[in-house]
């Protein structure tokens, strides 16, 4: 019996954690009016001082194009190619794929995105924003405005893997083949959960804290020249 109720709150906090991108707005507002953050719902944009490393425009990675809808993107090879389409992983961005573009831009037209919220991609303001159907949606829309509708080879990593799934699920017409890394498949994730897998996620929640952001500002300066 004990065993069955621990799965059961293991699933319960693995949906929260995955799929509950930010808590009900009424509740946000209340903990910053507690903690006295002020605002609510926004995203935190962090700046930074730091010079533009000179290999990010490294012609080798190929050209860097903003899409119709604000994300930014890298794509090397042959128009005429296949394309791998490639989505990246917390907190990374398009760099993250530099050695995969070298090593297939020959035979593929490689395609490395900077998901919504990263990098020099659109930043929308309000946590909602970026929703699990809002992101499936963001890669639905760039196949079809900025590579003609062609099925893609979709490669991703970690979450952008999570993403890739939930496309699949809502567009396989789109996908020729999927490659998915340090990503696995949510029911397989949810039904083999442990208290290990607990301990080893717990980031993810502390990640979506609604309240988070405000202290980062006073406490974590560190924390944040990391992700900015």
């Amino acid at each position: 019996m004990m065993k069955r109720i621990v799965k059961l709150v293991v699933r319960l906090w693995l949906w929260l954690a995955l799929f509950v991108l930010h808590a009900p707005r009424r509740v946000e507002h209340a903990l910053r009016k507690v903690l006295g953050l002020g605002g609510g719902g926004a995203v935190h944009e962090g700046t930074s001082n730091r010079a533009r490393p000179a290999e990010l425009d490294d012609p080798v990675y190929g050209e860097h194009v903003t899409s119709r809808r604000g994300l930014h993107y890298v794509k090397a090879g042959d128009d005429d190619a296949p394309v791998a389409l490639m989505l990246h992983g917390f907190p990374e961005f398009w760099f993250g794929w530099r050695k995969q573009i070298v090593a297939l831009k020959e035979q593929y037209q490689t395609v490395a995105v900077d998901m919504r919220g990263y990098n020099l991609s659109v930043k929308p303001t309000d946590v909602s924003a970026y929703g699990i159907d809002a992101l499936v949606s963001d890669v639905a829309t760039f196949i079809e405005e900025e590579l003609a509708g062609r099925k893609v080879v979709l490669v991703a990593h970690d979450w952008g893997g999570v993403v890739a799934w939930f496309f699949a699920y809502a567009h396989p017409e789109l996908i020729d083949r999927l490659v998915i890394l340090n990503a696995p498949h949510p029911r397989s994730l949810v039904d083999n959960a442990d208290w290990a897998q607990i301990k080893m996620s717990w980031y993810i929640g502390f990640f979506q804290l609604p309240y988070y952001v405000g202290l980062e500002d006073d406490h974590d300066a560190g924390l944040k020249a990391t992700y900015s």
